[in-house]
């Protein structure tokens, strides 16, 4: 649907709408007020003098947002509370000095990381810190600005399926688009089931779609690192024994793997109820 510009012949007045609380917590609504409480929140500065309408900083955003509104992009309650600040956060940097470095640093240049189609890998046992770093690198994408989708590997296979029985929306097609165009796409657990012939071939036409367009993706799996020398590594499937050598072949280019083994931390910050 083409969008409406504010008339030229008439100055559109409405009342400002405030500014939202943490409004970069995650990406804004496309419809959301202005971040920087200059438009109305329709992405238009307009100047009642001259009569004439530009487009806001916030357009770009907006517009963002519009593309990706069909994607799951919000940080889970769980999670929204974590920064480099948080307990558990400097308590795994004494655990993986070199990883949580890693992140930051991504962090840091988060911008130019996505522009040039950056990503991450986690590789490790349960309850090793691999989602909470990997949603580390999401919080900085959206208060960057930046579109980001977020799921975990069994969910996104979930909705590809149920794009199929959509009467109403877009569809299959303009769906995995959305996945594809999306600044970066965080998706946990990958490899956690064998995957169908079907399941497979999905996940190659997004990994691959995202690879050739230059779009990070940061990814967590409890399947150990190729030729790694940790236990995990004696198992018998790898990642690539899962979701196939095509695409864990493109992945190792655009998201270094980084290795997160150890003891699981969420039963030991179990209370003791004993």
């Amino acid at each position: 649907m083409a969008e409406e510009t504010p008339s030229e012949g008439k100055p559109v007045m409405r009342e400002v709408t405030p500014l939202r609380e943490a409004l970069f917590d995650r990406l804004p609504d496309a419809d959301g007020p202005c971040p920087y409480d200059e438009c109305t929140g329709d992405g238009w500065v307009v100047d009642d003098a001259t009569r004439t309408a530009t487009p806001c900083r916030c357009r770009p955003q907006r517009l963002a947002a519009q593309r990706t509104k069909a994607l799951t992009r919000e940080i889970p309650e769980r999670y929204r509370h974590i920064s480099f600040e948080s307990p558990e956060v400097e308590e795994l940097a004494t655990r993986a000095p070199a990883q949580v470095r890693a992140v930051r640093r991504y962090c840091e240049a988060v911008e130019s990381q996505l522009d040039a189609g950056n990503g991450l890998g986690f590789h490790g046992d349960p309850g090793t810190g691999k989602t909470m770093l990997a949603y580390l690198i999401s919080r900085a994408a959206m208060n960057a600005g930046k579109t980001v989708a977020v799921y975990s590997f069994p969910r996104l296979l979930a909705a590809i399926r149920d794009t199929y029985q959509d009467d109403f929306g877009d569809g299959y097609g303009a769906f995995l688009d959305r996945l594809i165009e999306v600044d970066l796409l965080q998706l946990d657990d990958l490899g956690a089931e064998r995957p169908s012939d079907w399941a497979s071939e999905q996940i190659f036409l997004l990994i691959d779609g995202r690879y050739e367009a230059k779009r990070s993706v940061v990814y967590t799996t409890n399947l150990p690192l190729p030729g790694g020398d940790s236990e995990t590594a004696s198992r018998e499937e790898s990642l690539s024994d899962r979701i196939g050598a095509r695409v864990a072949s493109r992945l190792s280019e655009i998201s270094p793997p980084l290795p997160l083994f150890g003891t699981d931390q969420r039963t030991s910050l179990a209370p003791d109820l004993l």
